[in-house]
């Protein structure tokens, strides 16, 4: 029984990081930092970068945080939790490069 709950648990942290790029976009659109680029090759790119590497990320976290069930003490929250918060950071940081990129 016990290992059937750390399966949904690692299930429901896969889940809930595949909408944290989503989340990141709202925040920002509500807290008024959402970069307003031009239509165009840099609002495609900023895209790209925001939607398509977030999902690359969190496929990488995901894979990464099987390590979870193989280890032990502190390591082991993080791992769990890869998934929600690589993502977020990745999301953040392609955020906050487009909102300094100049626009000629």
């Amino acid at each position: 029984m016990v290992h059937v709950v750390k399966v949904v648990l690692f299930a429901m942290i896969c889940v809930a990081g595949f909408y944290v790029i989503p989340l990141v976009t709202n925040l920002s659109i509500m807290l008024k930092v959402y970069p307003a680029l031009p239509d165009g090759e840099l609002m495609q790119a900023f895209a790209f970068w925001l939607f398509t590497g977030g999902i690359g990320m969190w496929l990488l976290a995901s894979v990464a945080s099987v390590g979870y069930f193989f280890t032990r003490g502190e390591l082991r929250i993080w791992l769990l939790l890869g998934p929600m918060y690589v993502p977020a950071v990745y999301g953040t940081l392609v955020i906050t490069y487009f909102n300094f990129v100049k626009v000629a």
